[in-house]
């Protein structure tokens, strides 16, 4: 539910800065997209509520991986649709549109990478920060809840599961993401002269949509990662395969229980 309010925000944002210039991007048709999002996410979640009561997550309660599953394939398959549909109904193509040819490979591998690498310690030191600024504000026995994802992986969840869980982590979650954020969003709302909220506003609500307090300053921060690799490469497999890097990242992480703050602890010597 929480995807479909800050969808509408975005929103919000793109219809002002159409009525005050004139994008290169199709603003509007932009923002059908979103809308359509939104829409289909919200009839997902009620379909959910009403088929599959006992499996809705109860506050304080374990998370469903089934629900999780259903709720993040839901969100990727229907955002890359409907940005399939969108670009089919204007007649763009998708390398041109999102620059697939104008870097090398080697160039996108290189940038990739090193995006990957520049975030990791910052991004632990970040969460670590934060951590400790929960505890302070809240008392140090103040519950720090971890993602959803990481939650469900604690658990050990079934092999079936657990393979869904790497696709939609891995795979389908960086391509949907980053066409959404850096491809629509971020493309959108600079294109219509607003430069500072399409860089910062869009990596904040890519922080903030993952739903997670402790994530969501270190997730924004690597949405300003994510962008600056698109600017460089101007392809957006560049950030596409440093996020695909950090998820993998974490999904091994968390397959061998390591400890988070141990590798925090190593980077900062």
């Amino acid at each position: 539910m929480q995807q479909t309010l800050f969808l509408l925000i975005i929103i919000c944002y793109i219809l002002k800065a159409t009525m005050e210039s004139k994008p290169q991007l199709d603003a509007f048709g932009v923002i059908r997209v979103l809308m359509g999002i939104f829409l289909c996410l919200i009839c997902v979640w009620l379909a959910i509520q009403l088929v599959f009561p006992g499996q809705t997550k109860i506050p304080g309660a374990e998370p469903s991986p089934f629900v999780f599953v259903l709720n993040t394939f839901s969100f990727q398959i229907i955002t890359i649709c409907f940005v399939a549909v969108f670009l089919k109904q204007n007649g763009i193509r998708w390398r041109d549109i999102f620059g697939f040819l104008n870097s090398s490979l080697w160039r996108v591998i290189l940038f990739g990478v090193i995006g990957f690498i520049i975030f990791v310690p910052l991004g632990l030191e970040l969460q670590y920060l934060t951590v400790l600024l929960i505890k302070a504000l809240a008392g140090s026995s103040a519950p720090v809840e971890s993602q959803v994802v990481v939650q469900i992986l604690q658990k050990n969840p079934p092999l079936s599961y657990l393979t869904l869980i790497a696709i939609s982590t891995i795979i389908l979650a960086p391509v949907a993401e980053e066409i959404l954020f850096r491809g629509l969003l971020y493309r959108t709302l600079k294109d219509a002269g607003h430069p500072l909220i399409a860089i910062y506003g869009v990596s904040l609500l890519f922080g903030i949509i993952h739903n997670n307090l402790v994530a969501a300053l270190p997730l924004a921060f690597f949405g300003v990662i994510l962008t600056i690799v698109y600017e460089i490469t101007g392809n957006l497999l560049a950030p596409i395969l440093t996020h695909s890097l950090f998820n993998l990242m974490n999904f091994t992480m968390l397959m061998y229980d390591y400890n988070f703050e141990s590798l925090f602890k190593r980077f900062s010597g």
